[in-house]
């Protein structure tokens, strides 16, 4: 009997710990593209950071492999992600929060198809009658204090997938921003910090092809959104100087006072600047349509080789990845995050 996309993501996941794949026993860097990585982190031992730069790694390396074929959402490398993400929060004791006890969300996409547009390649659709489906990935971490008031911590695991032969890896668009959200997830899980609200994990497919995994679960929402508080997305995150990085908001001059990011700004060795999102956009977008405050951090040179086969990750800096993982620890754990309930 032949089955269903979701029925063999589930039945991957669903396995025994045994039969689950490590995240060693995923990793097979013969597979991974590369010819040795050459490393872009900080000279020296990692230093102040309680996120692992080695996991990031070995993240990025998996998400990045040849079989997972550039991620396009609707295909088996897109599957092969999800289920790699599923593994990794089963593991990590995350509850399922997606379709019918499952970690899984699916919906509906169009046809698509890639062009080069200044120098980078994007999707354009070409049929909206498509049957083929994408997945979400959704995990639930339940908070102390107020378990029922949500942060979602976002990052979008799709990509462009393989065009004219050549594979878009994606590694810092956005293995960079999976990768770094994993390893937050492993640190909340752990405990080490109070966690006044309960926190939705939020891994999104078709952010390529129009944001359309955020903007289905907004339309399909699993946690009434009244309950969302904010959301807090990682794209991009990984190239560039260690400290520079940028943040998206729709309205700039709309935004809430934003509390919790200014006091950790205040100590944080992180350089941070606002822009609207008029010309490109990700997944906070659908929350601020819905009058929920939603950011977007990226790396202040996030265009460099975006979108196209040359975003390897031997070019990621993990240091970069690390401290910016540590700022949203901080931010989620601030009790100040409740004046964004009422906005």
């Amino acid at each position: 009997m032949k089955m269903t996309r979701r029925e063999f993501i589930s039945l991957a996941v669903g396995a025994s710990a045994v039969g689950c794949l490590s995240l060693a026993g995923f990793l097979n860097l013969k597979d991974s593209g590369t010819k040795g990585e050459r490393e872009v982190v900080e000279e020296g031992e990692q230093k102040g950071t309680r996120i692992e730069w080695e996991k990031l790694r070995e993240h990025v390396q998996v998400l990045t492999k040849k079989s997972f074929g550039g991620r396009r959402a609707g295909t088996s490398g897109e599957a092969a992600t999800c289920k790699y993400l599923a593994q990794q929060l089963k593991r990590m004791g995350v509850e399922p929060c997606g379709d019918q006890g499952t970690f899984f969300q699916s919906f509906l996409i169009p046809e698509m198809a890639l062009m080069m547009k200044d120098k980078r390649a994007v999707f354009y659709r070409t049929n909206n009658n498509s049957q083929q489906s994408a997945e979400n990935v959704l995990g639930l971490i339940e908070g102390k204090l107020f378990p029922d008031k949500y942060v979602v911590l976002s990052a979008h695991l799709d990509h462009l997938g393989v065009w004219q032969d050549e594979l878009y890896p994606g590694a810092n668009d956005n293995a960079s921003g999976v990768a770094t959200l994993l390893e937050i997830t492993r640190l909340l899980c752990q405990g080490d910090s109070a966690l006044p609200y309960s926190v939705l994990i939020a891994f999104w497919s078709a952010e390529e092809m129009g944001l359309l995994g955020s903007r289905h679960f907004l339309q399909n929402p699993l946690i009434p959104k009244d309950k969302l508080g904010m959301n807090i997305n990682l794209d991009s995150i990984g190239s560039g100087e260690k400290k520079d990085f940028v943040f998206w908001a729709h309205d700039l001059a709309r935004l809430p006072e934003w509390l919790a990011v200014r006091k950790i700004a205040n100590y944080s060795a992180l350089v941070l600047a606002g822009q609207e999102d008029r010309l490109h956009s990700s997944d906070h977008r659908p929350f601020w349509d819905e009058r929920i405050p939603a950011v977007t951090f990226l790396a202040k040179n996030w265009l460099k080789n975006n979108h196209t086969h040359l975003d390897v990750p031997e070019d990621l800096n993990y240091a970069k990845m690390a401290s910016l993982g540590e700022f949203v620890l901080e931010m989620v754990t601030l009790p100040e995050l409740g004046e964004l309930f009422a906005y």
